[in-house]
């Protein structure tokens, strides 16, 4: 059966405003995301709450980066040339990075470059699959209609230190775990399904979908498929499992009772 693409997996609208949150993929999600929009012929815009790589000086196909001046008086004019995934973030100071953009300013972007999908890096994991947010974290404006919480399956069955986990002693203190303790289900639980993790920057009215990513063996894609069922028993309506970089992913949502 072939795989349906990520905006019908994810029942993605015109003007939709997508923000990714968590470790283990944000940005080849919204890369992919932005592509699949932009071949089919949309305006994708693609906007940092927190520092990213400039992917332009990358080489990532079918991408274009604006680096706006520090001054928001001193931004160009916007628009897109067609086809393409446009990420805009301010000039930094640190060669090939893009910083941080108000969420009022995002409003103005997508309004001036006549996007019709936002997509939005609301926060930043250091290359980590797992991670504990801060009280200033994640970023995401209230008027994003659907939050996806990725998570890396490689971090299953690993230790709970700062290779794997993102502000590691942190996570631990807020999901009961010991740290150094090996990483199971229990805490891809506590930090995707609990009301007090990941999902507690969902703002009112907005979807919430978690995404388990980097299922790239049978091992890993057993895993996930447990993990997907224990989510929605936990409340989540909607687990995207697969991988990414393969293209390849299923969805498991709740049944309406």
């Amino acid at each position: 059966m072939p795989v349906r693409s990520l905006v019908e997996t994810l029942q993605i609208h015109r003007d939709a405003r997508v923000a990714a949150i968590g470790g283990g993929g944000k940005m080849t999600f919204l890369l992919a995301l932005g592509g699949e929009w932009a071949e089919a012929g949309g305006r994708p815009l693609l906007v940092p709450t927190t520092r990213i790589a400039d992917h332009a000086e990358r080489g990532v196909k079918g991408v274009r980066t604006v680096a706006l001046p520090a001054a928001r008086s001193a931004w160009p004019a916007l628009g897109f040339l067609g086809g393409e995934l446009l990420v805009v973030g301010r000039r930094g100071e640190r060669p090939g990075m893009l910083e941080a953009v108000g969420p009022d300013e995002i409003r103005a972007l997508a309004d001036q470059s006549k996007a019709d999908l936002v997509l939005l890096k609301a926060d930043g994991s250091r290359g980590r699959s797992l991670k504990a947010h801060k009280e200033d974290e994640p970023v995401v404006p209230l008027d994003t209609t659907l939050v996806v919480a990725v998570a890396g399956l490689d971090a299953w069955g690993e230790p709970l230190d700062d290779e794997h986990v993102h502000r590691a002693e942190l996570f631990a203190e807020r999901t009961g775990s010991a740290p150094g303790s090996r990483l199971e289900d229990d805490a891809f639980y506590a930090a995707l399904a609990d009301p007090a993790g990941y999902r507690a920057c969902v703002p009112p009215g907005a979807r919430y979908v978690v995404l388990l990513n980097q299922a790239d063996r049978p091992l890993r894609t057993a895993i996930a498929q447990r993990l997907a069922q224990g989510l929605v028993d936990r409340g989540v309506t909607e687990v995207v499992t697969g991988d990414l970089r393969r293209g390849e992913w299923s969805v498991t949502r709740r049944q309406a009772r």
